[in-house]
């Protein structure tokens, strides 16, 4: 990951998953590259703002712990695309 997209990348995705107290015991090799791909995501859609917002919010844990129940195949593309899908309901909704 750090070889892709740089040290800065990585730091933004560890200080977003680090930043808040009930996510920041969730540095988990499916968590860690779902929010890589998340937050790349929303750089590219300028919406990194509310991306940090979403994670901040949200109880990764139970996120990810909901996405292995019902995800057999690519767990963390699964994990990525439900943060994504978030983040695009709190932009409809108006933040």
């Amino acid at each position: 990951m750090g070889g892709r997209h740089g040290e800065d990348h990585i730091c933004t995705v560890l200080n977003a998953i680090a930043a808040t107290e009930h996510n920041k015991a969730q540095l988990y090799r499916m968590t860690i590259p779902a929010v890589s791909t998340f937050m790349r995501e929303a750089f590219h859609s300028n919406e990194i703002d509310i991306a940090r917002d979403v994670i901040n919010e949200l109880d990764l844990g139970l996120l990810r712990d909901q996405v292995q129940a019902v995800s057999l195949k690519h767990p963390t593309t699964r994990l990525a695309d439900r943060l994504i899908s978030l983040t695009q309901e709190v932009i409809d909704n108006g933040r």
